[in-house]
């Protein structure tokens, strides 16, 4: 090796230079491995992070084009059952598949108001289940309930049916205010005076459905 100093050989267990007596830096070669090295290590993290980079965006654009994909089918199956008047089917996938956004927005307020008839059905079915056994209270408790999910029904399809920007499933949500209509008529006895005057009833509460949940309760139990 030779002197950074002076230029002259010098052996290599030296600890300075014989002839102009600078010192023998041992560790300068080290260094410059170790840097050496810290610049192939960056180079390679370098490399790894495009390459992930690269990874993660070709991900999203398949997950972009897959969410697309999944977002025409759907329109196309709610579509299909929309034009066959399907209530069912239009609740059961919106219901299964999460469907939400504007572009859903017809067929999203027909599951809401199908929801709130669905709801009132169950209820229906006890009230059909009690004996003369059940208790007064629970017996109006159910009535009540199917009041309550047939008005709010009822009161969510008028709005929407009468909302300014028209989506085309006026139809349906008028055919689903008569449906539960006629679902209370039928199952809770009442005549049309008392469904008609029912549906005027802004606020929906205990006391204000209180008159006409007994005159059900009358109807059924007699």
């Amino acid at each position: 090796m030779n002197c950074k100093r002076c230029g002259a050989k010098i052996k290599k267990n030296m600890t300075k230079c014989i002839y102009c007596g600078t010192p023998v830096r041992k560790n300068d070669s080290y260094k410059n491995k170790k840097a050496s090295a810290k610049s192939r290590a960056l180079l390679v993290f370098g490399v790894l992070l495009i390459v992930l980079s690269a990874a993660v965006i070709v991900n999203i654009k398949i997950g972009d084009r897959k969410t697309a994909k999944q977002h025409d089918d759907s329109i196309v199956t709610l579509e299909k059952y929309f034009r066959s008047k399907d209530y069912a089917m239009i609740y059961q996938y919106v219901s299964e598949n999460g469907i939400y956004g504007d572009e859903f927005e017809k067929y999203v307020q027909i599951y809401e108001v199908y929801g709130y008839r669905k709801a009132a059905l169950d209820k229906v079915k006890n009230i059909n289940s009690y004996s003369s056994q059940t208790s007064a209270d629970t017996f109006r408790y159910a009535i009540q309930s199917v009041m309550s999910n047939c008005l709010i029904g009822i009161k969510d399809a008028e709005r929407y049916a009468n909302d300014y920007d028209a989506l085309g499933n006026e139809e349906m949500l008028n055919y689903l205010i008569q449906d539960l209509k006629k679902l209370m008529k039928d199952n809770l006895k009442l005549d049309n005076q008392a469904v008609d005057e029912l549906c005027s009833i802004k606020s929906i509460t205990e006391a204000s459905l209180y008159d006409y949940v007994s005159q059900a309760y009358e109807n059924l139990k007699g």
